[in-house]
């Protein structure tokens, strides 16, 4: 089965399907997945909230811990619920934590996660990247320009640079 992919579109894809989008030719946004999904550092994907989840989950996919859970947290729920699945919850089984609207998250909590950061980042044994125990990488999407909420105040600046260590842009319909 083809499918036809615009240089704007990218979506999650079944194996047989990949292997012909591979043998056909190479999407644009191919090389930036690719390359996101061989580090482990953060990653900031800006673009609608579709295409955002799908490169995140193909990033995941790809990456050394495509084989542990992808967890999805809405940055739009209300404080307590968000710092409930961000912080308290068992963190085994979860390889990736998919930040989805950061940009929509409250200053207070905005605080919370890049003191998180921190503090795991220098309390971690040197050479493995965690945002906590389990936790092996760190992606936020947003549908908002992180860097102008920045420059207009409301985006905490620490976190964004910390959130922003390879940035996608995805392309709008």
């Amino acid at each position: 089965m083809e499918h036809a992919l615009s240089c704007d579109t990218v979506r999650l894809v079944a194996a047989p399907d990949r292997r012909d989008w591979e043998r056909r030719g190479k999407h644009p946004m191919e090389g930036m997945i690719r390359a996101a999904a061989s580090t482990d550092v953060p990653v900031l994907i800006t673009g609608s909230k579709a295409r955002t989840k799908a490169i995140a989950g193909q990033i995941h996919r790809r990456g050394r811990l495509g084989d542990r859970d992808l967890a999805v947290l809405d940055c739009t729920l209300p404080p307590y619920r968000f710092e409930q699945e961000l912080f308290q919850s068992d963190p085994r089984t979860i390889g990736t934590v998919l930040l989805l609207e950061v940009g929509h998250l409250l200053p207070g909590m905005q605080l919370r996660l890049r003191a998180r950061m921190t503090v795991e980042a220098v309390a971690r044994p040197a050479g493995q990247v965690s945002l906590r125990a389990g936790f092996r990488r760190l992606m936020a999407s947003s549908t908002v320009t992180l860097y102008d909420s920045v420059l207009r105040g409301t985006f905490d600046r620490d976190l964004y640079y910390r959130l922003n260590t390879f940035q996608i842009t995805v392309g709008q319909a």
